[in-house]
């Protein structure tokens, strides 16, 4: 089955911008993102023009275009395609602007994760779709309503008076301006169809009694040509007029030629209804809508007087501070959350009238000391009264404790990006090096070895182990560099931790320095398995070795492999008597290309901390400048991959 295809036209004149957009889309299995990029705002319309795309996200600061200069080109040539706006400005009013310009989204630059990035282009693309289909159901309504014919006329209940209010009751009952209006009476005798009349009226007393008449279908007499055709009644009783003036404001609607879009009409009847009731008490309303907002936005809200006591809080507020909302009422803010540079800000907006606001202001909860430091934004909004005084302050917030962390996460992840292309940087580097060097290097070290055999020198023997040495760091010094670039995910097999290490004890015994003692304490491993790759565990143990090796003396250096068998992991200690390390460098032990020593690269423990990690294992160093160096290897006896 072929995967969906989404088609992106990124507008972007910053490549570091653009590739960091490519980045976080190519990875997407499903949907697939098809990207294709443009500089310039003319180069986006050109692609567009000659191109079917889903989204586009553009770049508020080209250098053709400014503000909101190419959204408005773009939606206006090409209103089916969302745009997302990518700005380097974090400003809500911007957005706001941005949404209120015909933006599908605003994302900021810096800010932003794939996750973010797909779901605003997946729902941009779902926005637009509803947009065009709301679009087209208006214009439809819209068609609908001036082919209509909508009598509106008023009946005075209790004095049985008939008021028409609009020349379409005249034309859909066949009377002129000149006919004098009916009344019920009347309006029964002469209007309405005989065989319905009988109906017409239940229905009307019926819907008088419940307040409303909706649904009332019948067939009328028209006065001027006697024909009959089909309308239908809708009103509701004015609850809010005067004494003895009980009307019911009627809507008449010809449905004789409209029985194809009845449906529609009912749902447009209903909402006539609603609006009319809603015309007679539209401060409770009003009301009624800011109480729900003020009790159930996710916004914490909070009305001060101007000595900063609590007037109101809503629930979310509450809910954050751990109390009921009215816990707060008649107390003080700064007694209970004492803050002085906080309670500046509150009187400066109080003394000037400016409001205020913030992102990400960290706050500690004196009386949650277990929450830690929580993060939010917030604002302060001046209330004035009528004589322009201020008379207290609303007060928002909103948790962005979250997002903060998530920003944190994004700067890790990109420290990670730049990580990983460091490190193919070195792979590409340590290929050339391998490639170019250890052809060379195999011709030196057999050179070396025919001169040697051939002439049975003795005062060129150390010459020739002095090239041979030489060649064998410079061996290792590449491999160190392949190892580094190449690190994989490990290879499991079950291992027997007491062989290798013996395998790598017995290498290490064989090599250059000469009067050191290696000593070991394998016994706790014997018949001992893990699950690991040897080859890599086989790369750590050596680097730590011939560290060691390194690190001591001829004549008196002691290396010592002590092991300790735990329940679910190993703990192997690699103990030498060398000088040891300083505490300056040993907190940098880890990092790549950092060495105290004049040869090598400084990648032997970056790689064996990576090796080590990939198999959920740790490494630590104990070391004392003068008292050696202690290095401790876990590894769990199990693997997770």
């Amino acid at each position: 089955m072929d995967k969906k295809e989404i088609k992106i036209l990124l507008i972007e004149d910053n490549p570091a911008d653009a590739r960091l957009v490519f980045e976080m889309l190519k990875g997407i299995v499903e949907p697939v993102f098809k990207i294709t990029h443009a500089g310039m705002l003319d180069d986006g319309m050109k692609k567009l023009k000659n191109g079917k795309f889903d989204a586009c996200i553009l770049d508020v600061g080209l250098p053709d275009s400014r503000g909101f200069e190419g959204l408005e080109k773009i939606s206006k040539e090409y209103p089916t395609v969302p745009v997302i706006l990518f700005t380097g400005v974090d400003d809500e009013n911007l957005g706001i602007e941005a949404m209120h310009n015909t933006a599908a989204d605003y994302l900021v630059k810096g800010r932003i994760d794939t996750t973010l990035l797909v779901r605003s282009i997946r729902y941009g693309i779902e926005r637009k779709k509803l947009e065009t289909v709301l679009r087209e159901r208006e214009q439809r309504l819209r068609l609908a309503t001036d082919v209509g014919k909508l009598g509106v006329f008023i009946w005075n209940v209790k004095s049985d008076e008939v008021y028409w209010k609009n020349d379409l009751m005249y034309a859909i009952f066949g009377y002129s301006l000149a006919d004098k209006p009916l009344n019920k009476l009347e309006f029964m005798q002469h209007a309405i169809y005989k065989e319905d009349a009988v109906g017409f009226a239940k229905k009307l007393r019926e819907g008088l009694k419940r307040g409303r008449i909706t649904g009332l279908i019948c067939r009328i007499r028209r006065k001027n040509d006697a024909a009959i055709r089909w309308v239908e009644f809708s009103g509701c009783l004015d609850t809010t007029s005067e004494p003895g003036f009980i009307r019911a404001i009627c809507i008449v609607r010809d449905i004789t030629e409209r029985k194809e879009t009845e449906r529609m009409l009912e749902r447009e009847h209903d909402f006539l209804e609603k609006a009319v009731r809603q015309r007679t008490n539209d401060l409770n309303k009003a009301n009624e809508i800011l109480e729900r907002v003020f009790s159930s936005t996710h916004f914490c809200i909070v009305y001060l007087d101007s000595n900063f006591n609590f007037i109101r809080v809503n629930n979310a507020y509450a809910n954050a501070c751990g109390h009921s909302c009215e816990f707060f009422i008649g107390k003080n803010h700064f007694a209970l959350y004492p803050n002085e540079e906080n309670q500046g800000i509150f009187k400066k907006v109080v003394e000037t009238g400016k409001p205020f606001s913030v992102y990400a202001k960290p706050f500690e909860f004196p009386d949650h000391p277990e929450w830690g430091v929580t993060f939010w934004d917030w604002s302060l909004q001046p209330v004035r009264d009528e004589a322009n005084e201020i008379k207290g302050l609303i007060f928002s917030m909103l948790d962005v404790t979250k997002k903060k962390q998530a920003e944190e996460e994004l700067k890790k992840a990109s420290l990670e990006l730049d990580k990983s292309k460091r490190l193919s940087d070195i792979g590409v580097l340590a290929a050339t090096v391998a490639h170019e060097l250890r052809n060379p290097l195999a011709a030196i070290n057999m050179a070396a070895h025919n001169i040697k055999r051939k002439a049975a020198n003795p005062l060129l023997n150390q010459h020739i182990e002095n090239i041979e040495k030489k060649v064998f760091e410079s061996d290792q010094i590449i491999n160190n560099l392949l190892f580094y670039s190449r690190i994989r995910k490990p290879h499991i097999e079950n291992v027997r931790i007491d062989k290798l290490l013996e395998e790598c004890l017995a290498a290490a015994g064989g090599k250059e320095k000469n009067g050191i003692t290696i000593k070991s304490k394998l016994k706790p491993l014997e018949n001992i398995s893990i699950e690991a790759d040897s080859l890599q565990i086989r790369e750590v143990f050596q680097n730590i070795l011939n560290n060691a090796k390194d690190a001591v003396c001829e004549g008196s250096g002691k290396i010592e492999v002590e092991v300790v068998n735990a329940k679910d992991s190993l703990r192997i200690y690699l103990k030498d008597n060398g000088a040891g390390i300083s505490k300056e460098s040993i907190g940098r032990i880890f990092e790549p290309f950092f060495t105290t020593k004049a040869k090598g690269t400084g990648l032997g423990l970056t790689v064996c901390q990576q090796i080590v990690a990939l198999h959920n294992g740790f490494i630590n160093i104990e070391s004392e400048p003068g008292n050696g160096t202690t290095v401790i290897v876990t590894l769990p006896k199990k693997s997770t991959h």
